[in-house]
């Protein structure tokens, strides 16, 4: 509320940075070993961008939302409410991680062959669905938590919990996707399986300092209950969020279904590039994450002027 504002988004946005270049790191972790395997591997994993940028897109269509409510009810000074809007994270992962391993574990198959996979490569991109599948409720926490701990001004904490699961998830690739040492030989699906790990550290870490009084949050078992005006709150802000980024994922879809038709070389050079090409957001997003607790803080206090 008063500290200047360069200052301030420098101090929010740096962390957030930081945090989005280990996921890229990962990303490319799992493209460089997959790529080691067989170009098929890489196209294969590629064709699953799509349902994974739906999974990211509600998991940070509701963040947005949580930030967005949670740091104007900082700004209120109304904590049991911030605790309130924090406690809706483990009901929203719940419900919306069940629904979504329902499709990627148990629709497999039927999901593989609707975003587009090739018949040689359908295989290769159930396993990568089933393993990853299992991990998809902490792809929701950790992206919910995240700006949980954003809306109260601490950006450091997720960061690190950030960079542990992607520096775990990149030194168990090679050990699961080649079998080195006494670790199945498990290829694409050993990527994935090495992702859900990661993405459990992650989560474990967040859900500890989030229910063990380490952060300012002080959450009680009634808190965790779901509260379906706070929910609609929550999507009020996030869904708009939601629904921009599901066209994008349309978007994708189009694009792999229609690369497929020329084969996994095409399919694979498309995954590469866009690894790479997410670096290229970093900062802008990383801006973004800083101003929305901002704002919402002061919008949430009445500071008109600094608003």
């Amino acid at each position: 509320g008063t500290e200047r504002l360069n200052k301030l988004l420098l101090r929010l946005s740096a962390p957030s940075m930081v945090s989005m270049m280990a996921m890229s790191f990962y990303n490319l972790a799992d493209t460089f070993w997959l790529g080691r395997l067989s170009y098929e591997a890489v196209a294969a994993i590629t064709v699953t961008f799509p349902f994974y940028i739906v999974v990211f897109a509600i998991g940070l269509g509701s963040g947005v939302g949580i930030n967005s409510l949670a740091s104007k009810r900082f700004g209120e000074r109304n904590i049991e409410a911030t605790n309130r809007v924090a406690g809706q994270v483990f009901p929203l992962t719940a419900i919306l991680g069940i629904a979504l391993i329902i499709a990627s574990v148990f629709f497999a198959r039927p999901l593989a062959a609707l975003l587009g996979a090739p018949p040689h490569i359908i295989d290769m991109t159930v396993d990568y669905l089933v393993f990853c599948g299992w991990g998809i409720p902490f792809v929701l926490f950790r992206l919910m938590t995240r700006n949980v701990f954003h809306a109260s001004g601490d950006v450091i904490n997720p960061m690190i919990f950030i960079l542990v699961g992607s520096v775990l998830n990149a030194v168990l690739d090679p050990f699961f996707i080649f079998g080195w040492g006494p670790f199945p030989e498990m290829g694409v699906g050993g990527a994935g399986l090495a992702t859900t790990i990661g993405g459990g550290v992650t989560a474990l870490l967040s859900a500890y300092h989030l229910v063990g009084g380490r952060s300012v949050y002080r959450l009680k078992l009634h808190h965790l209950k779901p509260d379906l005006s706070i929910i609609a709150q929550i999507y009020r802000v996030g869904l708009p969020s939601v629904m921009m980024d599901l066209v994008e994922a349309i978007i994708y879809l189009v694009l792999t279904r229609t690369l497929a038709g020329f084969g996994s070389v095409a399919l694979a050079a498309l995954g590469i590039a866009g690894r790479i090409a997410d670096l290229a957001f970093i900062p802008v997003v990383g801006v973004a994450h800083a101003l929305l607790p901002i704002v919402g803080f002061c919008l949430g206090a009445r500071l008109w002027q600094r608003l």
